[in-house]
């Protein structure tokens, strides 16, 4: 009867190193997928902050080549601006002078 016993012990024993075994295997599995997936998420965030930090470089770009042509403009505008008012200074005094002669001769 003890060697049943023992035959029925090694049995359940073997048994349970199987099942242990068999978790094992899955738990290793398990975990093996989860960092495949951590991993995946990971290079899809990496993969989306440089298509986001790409989109800002444009931005920042075309926003420069933008001021960049506003100054331009004004300055531009500035220039136009002060040929004109010296045109008008120069005509100004072209009648200043006119105006001196006509009441220097009466």
């Amino acid at each position: 009867m003890n060697v049943q016993k023992d035959t029925d012990k090694s049995s359940n024993t073997q048994t349970e190193i199987k099942y242990l075994k068999a978790t094992i295997d899955a738990l290793r599995s398990e975990l093996e997928n989860s960092q495949a997936d951590k991993q995946r998420s990971i290079q899809h965030a990496v993969a989306a902050a440089s298509e986001e930090i790409a989109q800002l470089k444009e931005t920042v770009t075309s926003l420069r080549e933008e001021l960049v042509n506003a100054r331009f403009v004004k300055q531009e505008s500035i220039q136009d601006a002060v040929a004109v008012a010296n045109e008008e200074i120069k005509q100004l005094k072209g009648t200043v002078i006119s105006l001196r002669n006509q009441l220097e001769r009466s």
